[in-house]
């Protein structure tokens, strides 16, 4: 029986830890010219009305002088429907951005964080956070 309760106990601890960021993810992306979006597809519980992104950092993409400070996030369903508005994140920022989703799509679970620069006339590499919660 004490055998059978440790393993128990050390599933649920393993549980707890998988689970707490099933729906966040950190990656670098490259972002086109021209403000084309970006997409990343992950889940959401369906139980929040906001998700979280931040941006840990952007600069250009040919390596020259960076002067790069934010990008723009949206958040959209799996088949495209716009759920968020446009917000632009801040590398300056030091915590994650809520960004509220708009109802009548809260019941999607599959969504997309869709990532684009700032300036149409310019590429970037952008260092990002999401969390679909």
């Amino acid at each position: 029986m004490k055998i059978f309760s440790k393993i128990l106990s050390i599933a649920f601890v393993f549980a707890l830890l998988f689970s707490s960021h099933a729906f966040a993810a950190r990656t670098t992306l490259t972002l086109p010219e021209d403000q084309v979006w970006v997409s990343i597809s992950t889940e959401r519980t369906g139980k929040y009305k906001t998700v979280y992104a931040r941006l840990f950092s952007v600069y250009p993409t040919d390596g020259g002088k960076d002067n790069f400070t934010r990008i723009q996030v949206r958040v959209t369903s799996s088949s495209g429907t716009v759920m968020s508005n446009r917000i632009t994140l801040y590398e300056t920022n030091t915590s994650s951005t809520t960004i509220q989703l708009k109802d009548g799509t809260l019941a999607n679970k599959k969504i997309k964080f869709q990532f684009r620069g700032n300036n149409p006339n310019y590429g970037a590499k952008a260092d990002v956070y999401y969390n679909g919660r």
